[in-house]
């Protein structure tokens, strides 16, 4: 059969490359090998493709003459291993050579070819060797590399010449690793493509010989370059001696032979010279000087090993040089440490951390004292406060110390885990402290008061309404409890109530925070102080964010009751106008609240005869709510409802914003200036103590005065050594039903607006711990419904398995002990939702 055949590479082309290596070699001392392995494989893959050279031949096996043509391939297998010139169509015959020997009749030279190529190179590389030995020391270096240039050039034409061989015999004959881990070729020779067989008997015959000579001299031409002094191999020669004992290697074993000649004895003499080094720099140096000079050591070294050596030396040499100059010296680090933190040496800080970091645990005492140290600042910045100014000092004061060491773990260790880890541990500490064991912590309650200062209208943000009288109408000159935050728009407060969310994911008492928050919530939200609807749906939803819905439930119905309470009130003026036209004799708004959702104590609810207009209105609500939920009951919370009242009998008109507890007080006053306390009491239906805390408000701010009232006897008070002592005195008797109460005729104010703090809106000291006591309450009842959720799921659980879950289900709440859990336990099995295991004795089953 006569056709066109293909050639693999034509001899213009070999004689083109074989000038543009010479003349690289020439010009620049060396050529990168991968480089040269690539173009090599692109002109062999397009000479194969498009260089078609028009030559009539047959492809048909036939006999031939093994001896004669292998002495033709011989010859032009010299000359392309030695670089020298090839014509074209003598490349263009021993490709064909080839192919002929592989498909030989009758039986394929396959194998025999094989064999005398490896011969071949044999006898090639012992020439080669004896001309590379013979070099002096000085110049061995400059000689291996040319010859070794040459020669993985030549053998890479070579392995293009060779290519049917390759396709047709070695890659059915190679031995694969698989193969030997099983195996199944025991005693196989080792079968390699023909660039590989000649890159081999270069690593045995040239290599292996002259190893230790070449480690050394490698070894000082580095050191050469470490020391900075002047070096008789070029750089380009180093890399690529040392990157030839890779390329000499199967792919089975890629790195053997680059171990053993040059990696281990250069990261031996790597970890000595550092090693000494670093000892030496240590007598000299303070630490902020050495660890600048260990920081420039290691990037050299870093660089010098990317230069010369294989990627896969270059995480070594790095972690050699910092096991010797930093490592070999951590207790030095960690003692100046502290030192760093407290004078705030960022740079120092920022070197230590660099060298610290890639060795395992090195950076853990740094960020314990780091976190010792926040600690300590944190518990500075909140020293000392007292007064009103606690809650908006404590917050604050907190909140810059957490905002300057956030920042500098950002700058200096680049956030790094640990240190913002330590940050965090710091802080939830600083916020959890508890000074006495016995007494509770009051991070709590400060944060929840920080909000409300927030959340709640300052007296001069507030606007006085006019009108008549009114249940729950809006209350104005509020003063605020602590010093006054001074914001100018709602951005500043959202910011402030966003940072607040920083400190309260440290909390480990979330429970007692919503305790406090929620009943401050109540109080803005029923005496419409919040400064924005908003802003307390915002904050609500970012409670949610940290820790869910169930956190957030309650505060989210009371958000719900006050949009339909403004439903309520706009379908009750429907029901009045429907209603025969009913018009109301005064202003009247009102809420309907959820009894489960407000944190309300039954305390609101007290007994009140109201004055008629008011009793009229309340009269009408309850007949328009029973229209529409039969089977509901409305309890009337008088206590914490307000309204106006307007004082016509001085001498200045005045408008006052007062509890409707006070307005019944005052309501008697219409038919007479004066009226004995048993009657005042009969008049309001109030009693004991409710009576007494009612009236008191309105006689210390001097509206009404009493018989008994101190102020009647100045001399007296002036000769005692305090009130409590005159109050012991025993014509004083604020209890007595003969005492009269009168209005004060003489009453005068600079505001013709005013407010008088209702009862309700005063926090004691009493209603704390009535709201901390209500936390320890809520808390047993969340562990007994936990402890039943998880054993409903898990039927039989250990006890020690028990308590371990449970403290991680109620840990976004609260941090619960393993006492008040054991308690817990036993209510359960005395209320027989679960029983003690009769097979184990540590162990509980759920009741179905």
């Amino acid at each position: 059969m006569k056709m066109t055949t293909a050639a693999a590479f034509t001899a213009a082309k070999v004689a083109a490359n074989v000038a543009a290596v010479k003349a690289a070699v020439d010009e620049n001392g060396g050529i990168a090998l991968e480089d040269l392995e690539a173009t090599l494989r692109k002109h062999a893959k397009n000479a194969c493709i498009n260089a078609q050279v028009k030559c009539t031949m047959s492809l048909r096996p036939k006999a031939l003459d093994f001896d004669e043509v292998w002495m033709r391939l011989e010859e032009s297998c010299d000359r392309v291993l030695t670089l020298q010139a090839v014509d074209k169509t003598v490349w263009n015959d021993r490709f064909m050579d080839v192919y002929s020997l592989c498909v030989a009749y009758p039986e394929p030279y396959s194998e025999k070819l094989y064999h005398h190529m490896r011969g071949f190179f044999e006898n090639h590389v012992k020439t080669l060797y004896s001309v590379v030995a013979s070099a002096d020391q000085d110049n061995l270096l400059n000689v291996f590399h040319q010859y070794w240039i040459n020669y993985s050039c030549g053998a890479a034409y070579l392995n293009c010449m060779f290519l049917y061989l390759n396709n047709q015999f070695v890659k059915k004959m190679k031995i694969y690793s698989a193969d030997l881990l099983y195996g199944s070729h025991d005693n196989a020779e080792v079968i390699m493509e023909i660039g590989e067989l000649a890159l081999d008997a270069w690593k045995k015959g040239v290599t292996n010989p002259l190893r230790k000579k070449l480690s050394h001299l490698l070894l000082e031409a580095i050191d050469d370059d470490r020391l900075g002094r002047p070096g008789s191999v070029r750089e380009s020669i180093i890399c690529d001696i040392i990157h030839s004992f890779v390329r000499v290697e199967s792919d089975d074993r890629p790195m053997e032979l680059y171990k053993e000649v040059f990696e281990t004895a250069f990261l031996q003499r790597t970890a000595t010279y550092y090693a000494e080094a670093g000892s030496r720099l240590i007598q000299e140096c303070s630490v902020s000087e050495y660890m600048k000079k260990v920081t420039q050591m290691i990037a050299d070294e870093t660089a010098r090993a990317q230069k010369f050596l294989h990627q896969v030396s270059h995480a070594k040499v790095t972690e050699e040089c910092q096991r010797h100059l930093v490592g070999a010296h951590l207790e030095l680090f960690h003692s100046e440490c502290p030192a760093m933190i407290q004078q705030d040496r960022r740079k120092d800080l920022s070197m230590l951390y660099n060298l610290l970091k890639p060795i395992r645990g090195a950076l853990h005492p740094v960020a314990q004292e780091l976190r010792i140290h926040i600690e300590s600042a944190g518990l500075d910045s909140i020293k000392g406060l007292q007064g009103d100014g606690v809650p908006g000092g404590f917050v604050e004061s907190l909140l810059e110390v957490h905002d300057r060491y956030s920042l500098m773990i950002k700058e200096v260790f680049f956030a790094d885990q640990v240190f913002t880890g330590a940050l965090d541990k710091a802080f939830s500490n600083i916020i959890n402290l508890r000074i006495d064991s016995k007494a509770p912590c009051r991070s709590p309650e400060l944060l929840a008061k920080y909000c409300d200062l927030l959340l709640k209208k300052s007296s001069k943000s507030s606007a006085v309404n006019s009108g008549t009288s009114s249940v729950n109408s809006p209350t104005y000159g509020v003063p605020t409890p602590s010093v006054p935050l001074v914001l100018n728009t709602e951005f500043e407060i959202e910011d402030k109530l966003s940072k607040s969310i920083t400190l309260f994911k440290y909390l480990d008492d979330k429970d007692v925070f919503q305790k406090f928050y929620s009943k401050m919530m109540a109080k803005r939200l029923i005496h419409q102080l919040s400064v924005s609807m908003d802003m307390e749906e915002a904050m609500i939803n970012r409670f949610k964010q940290v820790c869910g819905y169930e956190f957030t439930n309650k505060l989210h119905r009371m958000f719900t009751d006050m949009s339909l309470s403004a439903d309520h009130n706009a379908k009750f003026n429907d029901f009045l106008k429907k209603k025969d036209d009913v018009v109301l004799p005064l202003g009247f708004h009102i809420y309907v609240l959820q009894a489960g959702a407000w944190p309300l104590s039954n305390s609101s609810t007290i007994q009140l005869l109201l004055p008629p207009d008011l009793a009229r209105c309340v009269s009408l609500f309850e007949e328009y709510y029973q229209t529409r939920f039969s089977g509901r009951k409305l309890t009337w919370l008088y206590n914490i409802a307000n309204g106006e009242l307007k004082l016509n009998y001085l001498k200045r008109q005045y408008m006052v914003t007062m509890g409707v507890c006070q307005i019944a007080l005052m309501q008697p006053f219409e038919r007479a200036s004066s009226i004995t306390r048993h009657d005042l009491m009969q008049e309001t239906l109030l009693e004991g103590e409710q009576f007494d805390r009612q009236l008191s408000s309105l006689v210390d701010v001097k509206l009404l005065t009493s018989s008994g009232d101190v102020r009647d006897f100045p001399d007296l008070l002036c000769s005692t050594s305090s009130i409590s002592d005159f109050l012991r005195l025993e014509f004083w008797n604020p209890s007595d039903p003969s005492a009269v109460i009168s209005l004060n005729m003489d009453y005068s104010n600079k505001r013709t607006r005013f407010k008088i703090t209702a009862v309700s809106q005063k926090e004691t000291p009493q209603e704390i711990e009535q709201t901390r006591a209500s936390v320890e309450e809520d808390r047993k009842l969340y562990l007994q419904a936990a402890i039943v959720r998880i054993m409903k799921s898990r039927k039989v659980m250990r006890h020690n398995a028990l308590i371990e879950e449970v403290i991680n289900y109620a840990k976004g709440r609260f941090n619960p002990s393993i006492n008040m859990i054991k308690k817990c336990t036993e209510t359960l099995i005395e209320k027989q939702y679960i029983e003690r295991s009769a097979e184990a004795a540590d162990s509980y089953s759920y009741i179905a």
